[in-house]
């Protein structure tokens, strides 16, 4: 992930020069310095002088600006491998906390998405969102070096230690942090941590506020449209005990458009494999040691032989999180809206709640306990969850080149879709765009343009949507879905396009 800081003329409406990549040069600094700028969430600048601070919430500073003589910013990094360099980033630490052990990263300010500077240019005042803090930061003198913490105020209680509050609240920063607790190898020691390397990523960074950033990524089961995490498990249905979400009685949808995971915890790969970190599993389910970063990856199956729940109590805090701290959003649409009401009449008749009905507005619910049985799993993907609607196309070209392949494959091998998608929720379906595995749909009506997608709950295939004017109302009803939206119970799944061939 990029950290861009834009210069906008608001005089002209143009940029004033080149954004800043706020990454550039971070390579060059030595290990036990390095770290990336990541997720930046607020900037301030001074009134008697070319400085200013960012506030970066995943890696829990405030990283300082200047303004060249053109008035271009610059984080002054270092230009090579030989050149030091002058990154001056603050720890939201105050003073009693300096020097403390730090190895489970529970100390500090946490997650900052608010600054303020004083009306002297002292005191910097951030907004700890996740540790729930102002941090008072000397900002003062003339040696940048000495800016420091000052305190750190409490601006609301955190939740009583053993919770399960609290094991929702350390699961949130965990899956809004780059660092995480720390580690062995050079990517993962202070100022880093296990969750990316050297701080490069987070679970926010695509999914923030646990939804989507609407970017179809490249992985390597092919285009993957980034899954919004409102309806992962069935709303006020979690069975959470010790810190973990039991399976399957806490009604968790099957994961990824390929459904290739049983459990958020297999998500671990994710943070080795794609963060480059180096996890938070050290023990795997035979006790065995479990090497930092894709070294580990071995140990750690999505669907076999063996469950990733229960191995790492961080880790399970952040399924916790996701099975009951996610907010879904807001439907614009009222759902008394009368082309809403139409809608509905329009998604039952049309048997649409037969792949996107039930509590959490889709089929998928896993109904065992992790792992699968072997006969579960074809092609790496539990099979029973998949359906085919129409919607792979291993024949679409963008520029003379198929979008259907897999990532970082030279020989260009297809990619997984044969065998059908897990079906999504519905939930909050207006926030999500574009739509389907490979966001390839800008538009919900994009998406009821597809003949077979739109006819394959009906046993029969019978298409009552090919009147746009009907369509219409269609998409009214999706629009105005979210959490407090009386669910279609009527639910038959198609035998015919889901489940195994």
């Amino acid at each position: 992930m990029q950290s861009c800081l834009s210069t906008i003329d608001v005089e002209r409406n143009l940029e004033a020069f080149a954004t800043l990549n706020m990454n550039v040069g971070v390579n060059f600094e030595p290990v036990g310095k390095k770290l990336f700028n990541t997720n930046p969430f607020a900037v301030a600048f001074k009134r008697s002088s070319a400085e200013g601070f960012i506030a970066l919430a995943a890696t829990n500073r405030l990283l300082r600006v200047t303004l060249n003589d053109d008035g271009s910013p610059t984080i002054n990094p270092p230009l090579n491998a030989g050149d030091p360099g002058n990154i001056i980033r603050i720890e939201l630490k105050d003073p009693g906390e300096i020097g403390l052990a730090d190895d489970a990263d529970t100390v500090g300010g946490k997650n900052p998405r608010g600054l303020v500077l004083n009306s002297t240019d002292t005191r910097a005042y951030v907004m700890d969102f996740l540790s729930r803090d102002i941090a008072v930061v000397d900002v003062s003198g003339d040696d940048p070096t000495l800016y420091r913490t000052l305190a750190r105020v409490e601006s609301a209680d955190l939740p009583a230690p053993g919770s399960d509050a609290a094991v929702v609240q350390r699961g949130k920063y965990l899956f809004n942090t780059a660092i995480g607790p720390v580690g062995a190898q050079p990517n993962s020691v202070r100022p880093a941590g296990r969750m990316s390397d050297t701080g490069w990523g987070t679970c926010y960074s695509c999914h923030p506020n646990a939804l989507t950033d609407s970017v179809t990524w490249m992985f390597a089961d092919g285009p993957r449209q980034a899954i919004s995490m409102e309806s992962t498990f069935e709303f006020g249905a979690a069975n959470i005990v010790n810190g973990v979400p039991l399976l399957p009685n806490s009604h968790q949808r099957a994961l990824n458009w390929s459904a290739v995971r049983d459990e958020v915890q297999d998500f671990t790969r994710n943070v080795r494999a794609v963060s480059g970190g180096g996890g938070l599993v050290r023990i795997d389910a035979n006790g065995a040691p479990v090497p930092e970063g894709a070294a580990g990856l071995a140990q750690l199956p999505d669907l076999r032989p063996t469950a990733n729940s229960g191995l790492s109590a961080d880790l399970d805090a952040i399924a916790t999180y996701l099975a009951v701290g996610v907010r879904a959003p807001i439907s614009p649409v009222p759902s008394h809206n009368l082309g809403a009401l139409i809608g509905r009449v329009v998604f039952t008749a049309q048997g649409c709640q037969n792949c996107h009905g039930g509590k959490n507005w889709t089929i998928s619910t896993l109904d065992y306990t992790p792992p699968p049985a072997a006969t579960e799993v074809v092609d790496a993907q539990l099979v029973r969850f998949l359906c085919r609607v129409g919607t792979f196309d291993p024949a679409l070209f963008t520029d003379g080149v198929s979008n259907e392949i897999r990532a970082n494959n030279a020989a260009n091998v297809q990619a997984r879709g044969v065998l059908g998608f897990n079906v999504p929720s519905l939930i909050s379906v207006f926030a999500s765009a574009p739509y389907l595995h490979s966001g390839a749909a800008a538009s919900l009506d994009d998406v009821l343009r597809n003949v077979t997608h739109r006819t394959a709950g009906r046993a029969d295939h019978v298409d009552l949507l090919g009147s746009p004017l009907v369509r219409g109302f269609l998409v009214q009803f999706l629009r105005s879905i979210d959490r407090d939206t009386d669910p279609v119970l009527n639910v038959t799944p198609p035998a015919n396009t889901c489940g195994p061939q």
